[in-house]
């Protein structure tokens, strides 16, 4: 039996022309790839397709998110520069590894309703209460 429909690279459907602008823009404020093929009216095959075949266009995608991160860097500064606190603490966090310090304290071993609550105290007395646990000697008033 012989090969079925037209022969290889005859047919199919039409080839759908790319709007660079509409890539380029979708690019630049961040759109994903599924994102912009939509917008193009392309398959998301496609659209990835046109990148690995066309160096310009994925030049022309990665530099258009480039240019969108840094217009947004920019704009944080600004905000940060204007006594943004919120955008000060994080540029912080995100650009100088600055992190919140959060602070737990528990005083003593306590049991409440099966639930065990171990806390600072002295070691003796942590590793004692561990012990009582595993025997299941620890009532409810420790």
């Amino acid at each position: 039996m012989g090969r079925r429909g037209p022969p290889k690279g005859e047919g199919g459907a039409p080839r759908k022309e790319i709007n660079i602008d509409v890539a380029r823009r979708a690019a630049s404020i961040g759109c994903t790839a599924e994102e912009i093929a939509a917008l193009l009216g392309v398959a998301r095959a496609t659209f990835y397709l046109n990148l690995e075949r066309d160096p310009e266009f994925q030049r022309v995608i990665d530099e258009a998110r480039a240019s969108g991160r840094a217009t947004l860097r920019r704009l944080q500064w600004q905000r940060a520069n204007g006594g943004s606190d919120t955008m000060l603490i994080w540029l912080g966090k995100q650009m100088l590894g600055q992190k919140d310090k959060v602070e737990t304290e528990a005083t003593n071993t306590h049991h409440v309703s099966g639930a065990f609550v171990l806390g600072k105290g002295d070691p003796a007395e942590i590793a004692q209460a561990y012990r009582r646990i595993i025997d299941g000697t620890l009532d409810d008033e420790s």
